[in-house]
């Protein structure tokens, strides 16, 4: 159950006292590819695993330190490791961490990996500092997500603090959430039409603790992930 798998993921984040570099984040992957064999790396991604759900996960930050990475890097040692309730989820993963997708190199390696992988579920995570106390999420979808989870999410959500933002409010997801169509979104362009796109943007304040940032992130990752793994019978 995607609540397991959440409470995993909440003991891994606990310990992170604070968000790894970019720059250590891409020496994790390299390292991770050279010295555990089932990880690989291809035209500037990394996989693991080889479920029937294909998961592309990515990052976007450049500079400084990055809880989108970091909470990569979280993933990847749950795998790594087996724990429980990963161990038997139905999932290929994908992991493009530090994608600049504002260069013709980063949307290079992204058409590529959406040709190569065929991946249901593209998930970027993304995290800003501001300067206030103030945290607000925002989630981005090509389709609605189902209500559990997106039940499961709010709820979170509600309980961390975070106020979902109200820009955009989906008619019927609510605030807090947005279908974007590719005229707005790109990336949409380079998906099959049978892939979901999913984003989650955090804005933190000076009060968001790094592990409760990495937290969050991936958990609405997991989540999306959840609403995707549910169709298919293991």
């Amino acid at each position: 159950m995607i609540e397991a798998t959440l409470y995993d993921l909440l003991n891994e984040s606990i310990k992170i006292e604070s968000l790894f570099s970019v720059s250590h984040v891409e020496e994790y992957f390299a390292r991770t590819a050279t010295f555990d064999n089932r990880f690989s790396r291809r035209n500037g991604y990394y996989s693991f695993g080889t479920g029937p759900v294909k998961c592309f996960l990515f990052s976007t930050d450049q500079t400084g330190e990055t809880a989108g990475g970091t909470g990569l890097i979280s993933l990847v040692n749950l795998l790594q490791r087996g724990t429980c309730n990963f161990r038997n989820m139905p999932v290929t993963w994908h992991f493009a961490p530090n994608l600049d997708l504002k260069t013709n190199h980063g949307i290079g390696i992204f058409r590529k990996a959406m040709q190569e992988t065929q991946s249901q579920l593209v998930c970027g995570i993304n995290s800003q500092s501001v300067s206030s106390n103030h945290e607000t999420a925002i989630f981005q979808l090509k389709r609605s997500m189902p209500e559990k989870q997106l039940n499961l999410l709010k709820t979170i959500f509600a309980k961390s603090g975070i106020q979902l933002s109200k820009q955009g409010a989906d008619p019927v997801m609510g605030p807090g959430f947005v279908v974007v169509k590719p005229a707005h979104e790109p990336l949409l362009v380079e998906l099959s039409e049978k892939s979901q796109f999913f984003s989650v943007n955090i804005s933190c304040g000076k009060t968001l603790a790094p592990a409760d940032q990495v937290y969050l992130l991936m958990t609405a990752a997991l989540i999306a992930i959840d609403s995707e793994t549910e169709k298919i019978v293991v």
